[in-house]
This record gives structure tokens, sequence and C-alpha cells, in this order.
């Protein structure tokens, strides 16, 4: 008598259970990890404890909030997009992603970054390619996952959570009330690398949501001030009608400084600048700020970078 044999019930490595919830560790961690880059090339990474202690409880408050997996992954899609770019800016600028770069990115056009990236083109499909596989990879497992928190130890956890924030705003306000004003207000400024707030936007994953509530706020600012700036006039004249004259207003990087013949160049780059009567150049100008919307203002009207925003003149007139 035959008998009948059944066949093997065992799942592909990589559908078992124990690979998946690995896999989606190892995809958090690595992501947690994004902080360590300076460390990688050499730079220091001010606040470091900090950072990571706030990384800690964004992770408890998405685990405590959502309690599994399958509900929060789709939150992490921001940061392993910006992954690539963080690793980008590192490695060539020896800063991470800020509200400026992502300015810029957003206000670049198809024509401008095809032309910058000339050949790396298919690069960057491939990282795009790499980042959906990985992205879809951790949404599949992540749904499938069992990994999950009960319902008292979530409770617990936010209390928890709630007691510790309560008692850093107490401390980082009420606290230190007294010492603040017995000292003058110029020595009790604090560096943004001693704020809370700066070493949250550092943290990953779920730190690159303060860049995108700053970037998209201020591009709310930049429009508002757009429309108040289309119905400004200067109201200026010219007191000799009858002369012609000149004005040369340059807006930020139009080309190399150290390529103007104005500035000591062997070719002659700027031929009819240089037959103008009354031009001042700044060959070596430095400004507080690194954005030219902001930068442009501030060196014409000498204006505290603090006001520039909100500043009415030529820069904003003219955009």
């Amino acid at each position: 008598m035959k008998q009948a044999i059944s066949p093997p019930t065992d799942k592909p490595w990589w559908r078992s259970a124990r690979w998946q919830n690995g896999y989606l560790l190892a995809t958090w961690l690595l992501l947690s990890a994004m902080p360590l880059i300076p460390l990688a090339f050499g730079r220091p990474q001010p606040q470091l404890m900090q950072i990571f202690v706030l990384e800690v409880l964004a992770w408890v408050i998405a685990w405590a909030a959502l309690a599994r997996p399958r509900y929060f992954q789709i939150l992490l899609l921001p940061a392993f997009i910006a992954l690539p770019i963080e690793i980008y800016l590192q490695l060539f600028f020896a800063q991470g992603i800020s509200e400026n770069s992502l300015g810029i990115m957003l206000e670049t056009s198809p024509g401008e970054t095809l032309e910058f990236l000339g050949s790396k083109i298919y690069l960057l499909l491939f990282i795009i390619a790499f980042i959906a596989l990985w992205f879809g990879a951790s949404m599949r497992w992540a749904w499938q996952s069992n990994l999950q928190v009960s319902k008292k130890v979530r409770v617990c956890l936010l209390w928890l959570v709630m007691l510790l924030l309560g008692s850093w705003v107490y401390h980082s306000t009420w606290a230190k009330s007294d010492k603040q004003h017995a000292v003058n207000q110029e020595n009790t400024t604090l560096s943004l690398t001693h704020q809370p707030d700066n070493a949250f936007k550092q943290s990953w994953p779920f730190g690159i949501y303060r860049h995108l509530v700053e970037i998209f706020g201020y591009r709310y600012n930049i429009a508002t001030l757009a429309e108040q700036n289309s119905h400004f006039r200067f109201g200026a004249y010219s007191t000799a009608p009858d002369k012609e004259q000149v004005i040369v207003l340059v807006l930020g990087e139009s080309s190399r400084a150290d390529r103007w013949s104005l500035n000591g160049y062997s070719r002659a780059t700027n031929p009819l600048l240089q037959q103008e009567s009354n031009l001042v150049n700044f060959p070596d100008f430095i400004s507080p700020v690194t954005a030219t919307r902001l930068s442009v203002p501030i060196i014409i009207s000498r204006k505290p970078a603090r006001e520039a925003m909100n500043d009415e003149n030529r820069l904003w007139a003219i955009g």
C-alpha cells in the first residue's frame, strides 16, 4: 500500500515572518542612523545624543499611536525620497537637507535639472528605481508583519511620552525664566545648534516633516509677498529726462565672481560694464544668509537678516 506524500509546507526564506520583520527593523535602523553620516566623513555632529533621544520619542509615539507597521510605514515615504538627497548634500556640500536646498530643488525646472545632471541622469533613474523597490518591499512586508503593540502598552507609552514632553517643556520655559530675566538678552540668545527644534529637524526619519512644514510655510510667505509686490510702485522719476541713465542690478549668482574681468580675470568678460562711469563693484562680499532671495535684499538695503523677508525693496518688486 502506497502512502501519499504531502508536499513540503516550508515557505521560502524571503517569505518567512522572521526575515520580513528583520528586513523592516534593518530599514528603520538605517533610516534612523542617517544623522551619523557627518561622522563618516570626518565631521562633528552637534547634539547627537539629543537627536537620538528625539528619534526614540518619535518612534515611541508612532508605535503607541498606530500600533502596527502597516499603519505608519507609509509615513516614511518622505524619508525614503530624501535619503539620496541627504547623502548627496553631505558628500558634496558638507551639510544636510535644509529649507534652502529644498526650495532650490522645488524651483528648478526639468530643463535645468537635465542640464545639471547630464549623463548622470541614468544614475538618477537607477536611484529612483532602487528607492521605489525598497519602499515597495517594505510596504508589502509591513502590511504582512505580525509586529504590534498591545493596547495596554500603547496607553503606558503615550502617558510616558506626555510626561517626558511636559517635563521638557516646563524645564525649557518656566524653570529657566528667572535666569533669562537676570542675564542680558544678547547673552541668552541660543545658537541654532543648541535649539531642540533644530535637533528634531536633523533627526530621521520623522524629522523630514519639520523641514516640509518650514518649506511650505516659506513658499506661502513668498507667494504672499509676490501678491503684495504686484501692486508695488516705486513712484520714481528721472531728474534729467533728456539724459540717458544706465542702472545695472545683478541679482544672485549670475556667474562666478572670479571670472569677471572687473575682479582681475585675464579675459575681457565685462567689456561693456568697464566702460561705465560711477560703477561700484564688490569683488568679495559676504552675506549672512545663503538664500539668494534673502541675501540680495540684505546687501542692497542693509537690513538685518531677520527683517529682510518683509522688506519692500528692489528685489521683491522685480520678483
